[in-house]
């Protein structure tokens, strides 16, 4: 998992890296004082968490550009429910913040430790659990099919025919419906699409082979072929 924090003080910055590292040490954390920089992470890196600092640029009269990113984030698909946590020297962010940004939290300076620390775990935790029930359903001879996102390894397009291929072996084929159409409902982060035909779990990559453009899965024995206009997008949301 991802944690994004863009804060403008270095020495909190710092301090809030060394929290995330204690809070779950394999955890990946960004850490920027760049709005700009934030923008370019998050496009290309799948981030769980943010932590934002409200008031970037101290020296600007009613400045809330962390707040203005997070609005900018919540536009996007991909991070309409992703936990964000607001680090913030107002004296009441909360109304605006929960309500209409759907905060996680936020924390206030000065702040203590162990306040991070627990509201860290509750959103690292959150996140996880969004991610285990997430569910598709498909309607097929009348009949309303439940997938389990987490199950699923990839899903490829065969004679106007969806085939989903499941973590236990079984595939589940579906009357046509797009990409588009399966990930937006799906809302599940782990979905890459990497061709025109193909969309796979990228936690069930075993290899990838940018040369030949060819991707290897657990699970199964199929070599998943990677697009040319969709290479760049699936090495970027894996950070490579």
């Amino acid at each position: 998992m991802s944690v994004l924090i863009l804060e403008d003080n270095r020495q909190i910055l710092n301090v809030l890296e060394k929290l995330v590292l204690s809070v779950a040490e394999d955890e990946k954390v960004y850490v920027t004082d760049n709005v700009g920089e934030a923008y370019k992470i998050a496009m290309e890196i799948s981030i769980d968490v943010f932590m934002l600092d409200i008031i970037l640029y101290g020296d600007k009269k009613g400045d809330t550009s962390g707040m203005q990113y997070a609005q900018s984030m919540r536009k996007l698909e991909r991070y309409r429910f992703t936990p964000i946590i607001f680090i913030t020297s107002l004296e009441d962010p909360e109304m605006y913040a929960l309500r209409d940004l759907h905060a996680f939290g936020y924390i206030e300076k000065p702040f203590a430790p162990s306040q991070v620390e627990n509201l860290l775990r509750d959103a690292l935790h959150f996140k996880t659990q969004k991610e285990k029930d997430a569910m598709m359903f498909f309607r097929k001879d009348g009949i309303l099919y439940p997938v389990k996102c987490n199950r699923v390894i990839y899903m490829e397009l065969i004679k106007r025919k969806i085939c989903i291929h499941m973590k236990n072996g079984d595939v589940l084929s579906i009357p046509y419906k797009s990409f588009r159409e399966i990930m937006e409902e799906a809302n599940y982060e782990k979905f890459v699409q990497c061709s025109r035909n193909c969309v796979i779990n990228i936690d069930y990559i075993k290899n990838i082979d940018k040369t030949n453009r060819f991707i290897t899965l657990e699970g199964t024995k199929t070599a998943v072929e990677m697009g040319g206009t969709f290479i760049k997008k699936v090495v970027g949301v894996l950070g490579l």
